[in-house]
């Protein structure tokens, strides 16, 4: 089992982790100070692929007490947060599965504003446990369309194809509207 290690408040001092590994972390914010725990993981994927968030929490909450994001940091030292998930009464919860390239990113997991009095009767804290499920995969770069002709004239017929490249593009579906 792979546990955070303190003091992992900021981005600098962020605790560096592997995609598809399960870390356990606690959030031990004390509300009647007025300090609030934030715990960053740092995690730098070499190569573009599909990425989910999961957040796991013991299954007796009974309330939103833990908030994870997956976040990159923009080129002025901003937080962009790309996902947000919340603990709830379902201990496990699943980000949306997005499209990550190659860079690095960080999952800020905190205790929520709103659950004060339930953390603060819990001295020592909130154990979570956080992942990133990530898959590379060589990701759509462009669809051709492949016609028999370049120009129609009006009651003329034609049957188009699509072709999908590179040619070892994971997902190669292609959905016709009109």
């Amino acid at each position: 089992q792979l546990f955070e290690c303190e003091y992992n408040n900021t981005v600098e001092s962020a605790n560096l982790i592997e995609c598809n590994k399960e870390y356990t972390g606690n959030c031990c914010s004390d509300y009647e100070l007025g300090t609030r725990d934030k715990d960053y993981y740092k995690l730098n994927i070499q190569k573009v692929g599909i990425g989910q968030l999961r957040l796991r929490v013991p299954r007796d909450l009974q309330e939103e007490l833990v908030k994870a994001e997956l976040v990159y940091i923009t080129e002025d030292g901003k937080e962009s947060v790309m996902d947000t998930l919340y603990s709830s009464t379902n201990p496990v919860s699943y980000g949306k599965e997005m499209i990550l390239q190659a860079g690095t990113y960080y999952i800020k997991v905190s205790g929520m504003e709103t659950a004060g009095e339930a953390l603060i009767k819990t001295i020592a804290g909130i154990d979570y446990n956080i992942e990133l499920i990530y898959k590379e995969t060589q990701i759509v770069e462009s669809i051709e369309i492949v016609s028999k002709s370049k120009e129609y004239y009006i009651g003329e017929t034609d049957t188009l194809s699509a072709k999908v490249l590179p040619e070892n593009a994971e997902n190669k579906a292609v959905t016709w509207s009109t």
